[in-house]
């Protein structure tokens, strides 16, 4: 609301061009010297600014205004102006030369400005020391017209009644160029539209001629195609006609086929009878062979504990032999023993005797020796006929093995090892 009061009350120069508006960044040198001619005008009488070389203010260069402004002291001679002891120039520096010393005063000047009535939103020292166009022209534009207001109230009336007609002028003229601008993209938009239909209506006609070509080729190759289709059929029906005789003959080889296939049946009927038959007998085989299987291993148990049975008997005797053999050697030991004791002390009488027992033991012993030669001979015979059993058992599987591979069955699980 602030920015448009003030573009409402602007003159003609800050109008056209004004850095205030916000479209707009550029400064007009013509703003520029008229603020330079007006505060050349009203500050006339202050001699000791014209001493200081801050006045007159000269056209060229074109910022000689905005250095002017860093020291302080012009802008507090234009807020005292317009409101006569705003600033007390007792407090600014006198010779600021440092930037510090700058700052310091235009802080002063600034303060004092806002309280004066100026309107300022995020204004600094730094704003004037770098040369804001923008900040330092909108603030000395107020001031100009609160020295107007104070010093010729008429003149400030029809400024701001010629500021008024301005801003309208200003207003019909953006008008005129928004729509300018309108009609100037409507006519771009047109021109593409139009440019776009002429090079669509290229491409329709280019593709109507392409398809046009095209459905011309296909109709004389469907030309072409038909009579192609029509010698196919002539073709066909020929063939049709030799595929029927040939049906009709496979027909009779299939009704004589048939027939043979039915006795082929009854015949099948007689051999799968048979053939249940002889599984029946297998089975019968099969339950024979699981039975002398059983009765092989049985037997072999049997004859194993007989074995080994025999086998501890005769451990028993080879130990009494040995025992035997030794009590043998010890009796002809005491015999030659004997002897030779009789050629010295003792009678013939008790030599007889003694010879005697020892013949009757030498007959014991050899008795016994002789029955376990015949317990041996026993067991090797006992041992010959479990032998000749078990091949008994097992020629008698090998022959139900043969049988029942003669009718083509898996082997029997009693022949396994």
């Amino acid at each position: 609301m602030e920015d448009d009061e003030e573009d409402a009350a602007q003159p003609e120069f800050m109008v056209r061009r004004s850095t205030l508006r916000k479209s707009e960044s550029r400064i007009d040198d013509l703003d520029i010297r008229f603020f330079k001619s007006y505060l050349n005008d009203v500050l006339s009488d202050q001699k000791d600014l014209f001493a200081r070389g801050t006045l007159p203010l000269q056209d060229e260069p074109a910022d000689s205004l905005f250095n002017a402004c860093k020291d302080g002291f012009l802008l507090a001679r234009v807020i005292n102006f317009a409101v006569p002891g705003s600033v007390d120039e007792t407090k600014l520096h006198s010779k600021p030369r440092h930037v510090l010393k700058q700052a310091e005063n235009l802080g002063i000047v600034l303060t004092a400005a806002r309280e004066a009535g100026v309107r300022m939103s995020n204004i600094g020292p730094n704003d004037i020391l770098t040369g804001n166009a923008t900040v330092i022209l909108g603030m000395i534009w107020q001031l100009i017209k609160m020295c107007q207001a104070v010093h010729n109230p008429d003149l400030q009336h029809r400024l701001n009644e010629s500021v008024q007609l301005l801003k309208q002028k200003d207003q019909e003229l953006e008008d005129q160029r928004r729509r300018i601008a309108t009609l100037e993209k409507d006519l771009q938009t047109a021109t593409s539209k139009v440019g776009d239909l002429n090079l669509h209506m290229e491409r329709s006609e280019t593709l109507r001629l392409e398809q046009s070509r095209k459905q011309k080729v296909e109709l004389d190759a469907l030309k072409t195609n038909c009579q192609t289709v029509e010698e196919r059929n002539r073709e066909l029906e020929s063939m049709l006609e030799a595929r029927d005789a040939e049906i009709r003959l496979l027909r009779e080889q299939l009704m004589q086929a048939t027939a043979t296939i039915n006795n082929s049946n009854e015949e099948l009927s007689k051999a799968n009878a048979s053939v249940f038959a002889k599984d029946e007998q297998i089975l019968e085989l099969q339950s024979e062979l699981a039975r002398q299987g059983t009765m092989l291993e049985a037997k072999q148990q049997e004859h194993a504990m007989q074995i080994q049975e025999c086998d501890t008997a005769l451990q028993k005797m080879k130990d009494d032999h040995h025992q035997q053999q030794t009590e043998l050697s010890v009796s002809k030991s005491d015999l030659q023993l004997n002897k030779s004791l009789s050629m010295s002390s003792f009678s013939e009488e008790d030599l007889m005797v003694r010879n005697r027992k020892l013949i009757e033991k030498n007959a014991m012993l050899i008795k016994k020796l002789l029955a376990a030669n015949a317990e041996i001979a026993g067991r090797d015979k006992l041992e010959e006929s479990v032998k000749q059993q078990t091949d008994s058992f097992k020629t008698a599987l090998v022959e139900l093995q043969s049988k029942l591979d003669a009718h083509e069955m898996p082997p029997s699980r009693a022949l396994e090892p």
